[in-house]
């Protein structure tokens, strides 16, 4: 897409010339325009929706890899005073041959009568 100061148009690349030597080529390029008018009968069913995705309806294991995730773990005072001696898991593995690299770590204590 190209946008000037007065006007805006789609352009497509018509053509793309490289010479043999390696100097300078020319790209040439055309008007784009639809082929036809877009309008429900276009459109597979169901492909463009308002809905949304139902809340808890996606896990971890269901994210692809490259996605981050948040993973929010309670922990009793017990837990937290004993994790030397047991520790406690608050992310899963993820299975033979994959890595879990963390980005952040963020701990909020609700201090009630029970020092840390």
């Amino acid at each position: 897409m190209v946008t000037g100061t007065d006007s805006s148009i789609f352009l497509q690349v018509a053509s793309v010339t490289l010479p043999a030597n390696g100097s300078s080529g020319t790209v040439t390029t055309q008007s784009f325009t639809a082929a036809g008018t877009v309008g429900t009968s276009n459109i597979t069913n169901l492909a463009v929706t308002s809905a949304k995705i139902a809340n808890n309806a996606v896990g971890f294991t269901q994210l692809a890899t490259t996605v981050g995730a948040l993973a929010t773990v309670p922990l009793t005072a017990a837990q937290i005073n004993g994790m030397y001696a047991a520790p406690v898991s608050l992310v899963a593995g993820a299975g033979a041959g994959t890595f879990i690299g963390f980005e952040k770590l963020v701990l909020d204590i609700d201090y009630g009568t029970t020092p840390f």
